[in-house]
């Protein structure tokens, strides 16, 4: 899939020492220099110089040392999905986390293996290992613009409506809904990853109402130090309730969503488009149903 050698470039790159390299390989600095000779007789350049002090890189090593690293992850990353691919036959990888947390799904594989008792589903924690990523077949999610989903199809399921989210403590708390003439007295902040239905119009109605608004943020310990502690309100959806559980929600002065839905990899495996096509069956196909699950 790619040259191992790069990998012996690399550390050898860093560390501009065969031995160290070697070590790091376990392997001995002879090899070490073999691989290394080869990849230049390959590439046809020189990609060190060797003198009295050590290694050093030349211009055409420098540059490969740039670009090696990302050819090396793309090698790995491919290599891993084609072994998931290879083994998951009968399983549907779930991956979650917990901003990317299951909802819906549960229930819907409870419909699903009712006629569909050979299939497996398994759940990846990919807060606690990222890299576990490329394992899954399927992601439930809002719809969001996080890189690690660009690619990924995303079948929408319904719309969840944007609400304004403040700490328990904070003074708005206590009211049934938020008007303009509140919000102007604090600030608001949007998630970073979230995609809100028109949110251009959002934040011009904001801007024509003097509401000050801060730069979004990505979610985690910041942002909610900023809502609880700096009495900021947050713009999220209402299905997030169930995550920020030290915050109120109140209805949004305006009608905006955040479409919601099933996100999966150009390469799923085969019971995972099933699993798809139930849920786009169920939802709004000849067989739709009541009995799915909504928020």
């Amino acid at each position: 899939m790619y040259n191992r050698q790069l990998d012996t470039f690399l550390l050898t790159a860093e560390y501009l020492n065969f031995s160290k390299a070697a070590a790091a390989l376990y392997i001995t600095p002879s090899a070490v220099i073999q691989q290394i000779n080869h990849l230049e007789q390959d590439l046809q350049v020189t990609l060190f110089t060797r003198t009295r002090h050590g290694l050093e890189l030349t211009k055409a090593g420098e540059f490969l040392k740039e670009e090696a690293a990302e050819y090396v992850r793309l090698g790995k990353k491919i290599r891993s999905e084609l072994r998931q691919i290879d083994t998951r036959d009968n399983t549907i990888c779930v991956g979650s986390s917990l901003f990317l947390k299951i909802r819906l799904v549960y229930d819907l594989w409870i419909l699903f293996s009712k006629d569909q008792k050979h299939y497996d589903i398994r759940l990846i924690n990919i807060d606690e290992n990222p890299s576990a990523l490329p394992e899954a077949d399927l992601i439930e999610s809002m719809y969001t613009n996080k890189s690690v989903l660009e690619k990924w199809n995303f079948l929408k399921i319904c719309d969840v409506p944007l609400g304004c989210a403040v700490a328990k403590g904070h003074p708005l708390a206590a009211g049934n809904r938020l008007t303009i003439e509140d919000m102007k007295r604090y600030s608001v902040i949007f998630f970073q990853e979230l995609v809100i239905e028109q949110q251009d119009l959002l934040l011009q109605k904001l801007r024509q109402q003097q509401i000050p608004v801060i730069d979004s943020e990505p979610y985690g310990g910041p942002l909610i130090w900023n809502c609880s502690c700096r009495q900021n309100i947050l713009f999220a959806p209402t299905c997030m309730q169930d995550i920020l559980y030290d915050m109120v929600f109140l209805p949004c002065p305006w009608d905006f969503t955040v479409s919601y839905g099933i996100y999966s990899r150009p390469n799923a495996s085969a019971p995972a488009k099933e699993f798809l096509a139930f849920v786009q069956d169920v939802y709004f196909g000849e067989n739709a149903t009541e009995a799915v699950p909504v928020f």
